[in-house]
């Protein structure tokens, strides 16, 4: 396990993490009242450092056998989906690769800002929910779901998302936009 459950909730870098999580989780909360290239300027450097604050985590193991529960479901999911994914229009889709290390595959893979968005927000909404309303093993729980989901989910949509965030702070095509 490696870190006393009894501190971890005190841990510099679970602290950073939840700090920057509810950042993150309150801008695309508050997406509506953004327009789309204010959006993507604010989330860009949040999803930098919450990548940053993700690789810091400590490794822990959970206590419990039961996985926390689903806070935000499907129906949030699909709606930050639909509604961000409309904020961006035609900017919303972009090229991707899902292995870099596979040299073989040569089929055209897309990736969607909304649905990297939607699904960045929904697996460090749960836990820091979760965190913010527990102590002892429930703060291991929450901490052993953000690092589990990072490692194996999310880090990939916060990659993703930022080289076509990148692109799109970079090159402005938003007064192309039709």
């Amino acid at each position: 396990m490696g870190e006393n459950q009894d501190n971890l909730a005190e841990h510099e870098a679970v602290q950073a993490f939840a700090g920057c999580a509810r950042k993150y989780c309150t801008l695309v909360e508050s997406h509506k009242s953004l327009e789309a290239r204010e959006f993507i300027i604010r989330a860009a450097p949040l999803l930098a450092e919450l990548y940053k604050c993700a690789l810091e985590l400590p490794d822990v193991e959970p206590e419990t056998d039961d996985p926390i529960g689903k806070e935000v479901g499907h129906e949030c999911w699909a709606a930050l989906y639909s509604e961000i994914g409309s904020k961006l229009g035609k900017w919303d889709t972009y090229r991707t690769i899902f292995d870099p290390y596979d040299y073989d595959e040569d089929e055209e893979i897309f990736g969607g800002l909304s649905g990297d968005f939607a699904d960045i927000y929904c697996d460090f909404k749960d836990g820091l929910t979760f965190f913010d309303s527990s102590s002892g093993p429930g703060i291991q729980e929450a901490v052993w779901q953000w690092k589990n989901a990072f490692r194996f989910h999310t880090g990939n949509h916060i990659t993703s998302a930022l080289r076509a965030l990148h692109w799109l702070i970079y090159r402005d095509p938003f007064d192309e936009q039709e």
